[in-house]
């Protein structure tokens, strides 16, 4: 009998201990999933924030995919390295901004204004650039075939594209 005892109160030791430690295990990664939530809403807010102040601010590596930007003012801010997939830039102003190796497949960026923009092997797969401005902006004509449309835009050389 005393034995059955201490079996019982092994197992149930063993099993409040093995139930606590799942139970903290999963606090933690629910913790650090609400962190990087959090995290990426502050990233969005700091963008909308310095957007909105027309501030030259360094946003390298900002990850706003999918994020509505329509009508921005991020002149002369650094977006380079950034992940921009289908964002809704149309109607930015992105007049010198810096956006080298940023990933805008598939961005909307209709009326945009890009003038003297760098997007040094920015990947432009399937972007709309309908009636942008891209006056004097630093890319090639590979990256330009790769956009899903250039009608009305007005070209690196300054011509009206077709």
């Amino acid at each position: 009998m005393d034995q059955d005892f201490l079996l019982g109160f092994l197992a149930g030791l063993i099993g409040a201990l093995a139930g606590g430690l799942a139970e903290a295990g999963f606090s933690y990664f629910f913790e650090g999933l609400r962190y990087r939530r959090e995290e990426r809403r502050r990233w969005y807010k700091t963008a909308l924030e310095w957007a909105a102040t027309g501030r030259e601010e360094i946003l390298r590596g900002a990850k706003l995919r999918g994020r509505d930007l329509r009508g921005v003012y991020l002149q002369k801010a650094d977006l380079s390295y950034g992940d921009l997939r289908e964002a809704r830039l149309s109607n930015a102003s992105l007049y010198e901004a810096n956006l080298c190796e940023t990933d805008l497949r598939r961005a909307d960026l209709r009326g945009a204004t890009l003038c003297r923009a760098d997007l040094s092997r920015a990947n432009l797969e399937g972007a709309d650039l309908e009636e942008a401005n891209l006056e004097a902006a630093k890319v090639v004509n590979e990256q330009l075939a790769q956009a899903k449309s250039l009608k009305g835009a007005i070209m690196p050389d300054g011509t009206k594209h077709d």
